[in-house]
């Protein structure tokens, strides 16, 4: 009867270890802003995503030496999507719209490194005409 009973302790201690291994969070993003996460992060990571919103969210993977993105896709609303985040990389989740969104993030372990930006401008500069 105690062989079972540790068997039990055992199997809870090992379930509780496991479902810890795993970060879940819920992320506010305001319009106009990007989320950066995994920057100061120096091995791989997953990332699953839940668009909570209805608005179109930008998700990519970018290497942090270069600064080019190596992956990415638009996540519609209330859509999820993984991403395997390698090393060397970081995820940048982007809000485009007129409004504030959350996100559900569930990752593999404790990723280090996470803050917000303003998406930068890429247009290109307007030429002024010649008089």
């Amino acid at each position: 009867m105690t062989k079972l009973l540790h068997l039990r302790h055992f199997a809870l201690l090992l379930i509780m270890a496991l479902s810890s291994c795993a970060s879940n969070s819920t992320i506010n993003i305001p319009p106009g802003e990007e989320f950066v996460l995994g920057e100061q992060e120096n091995s791989s990571f997953r990332l699953e995503l839940k668009n909570l919103g209805r608005e179109i969210i930008d998700v990519r993977a970018v290497d942090k030496t270069e600064g080019v993105q190596t992956q990415g896709f638009g996540l519609d609303g209330k859509s999820k999507a993984r991403l395997r985040i390698r090393r060397g990389e970081m995820a940048v989740i982007s809000n485009p719209s007129q409004e504030a969104i959350k996100v559900k993030a569930k990752m593999t372990k404790t990723v280090a490194g996470m803050r917000y930006q303003p998406i930068p401008d890429t247009s290109s500069p307007e030429e002024v005409p010649k008089r």
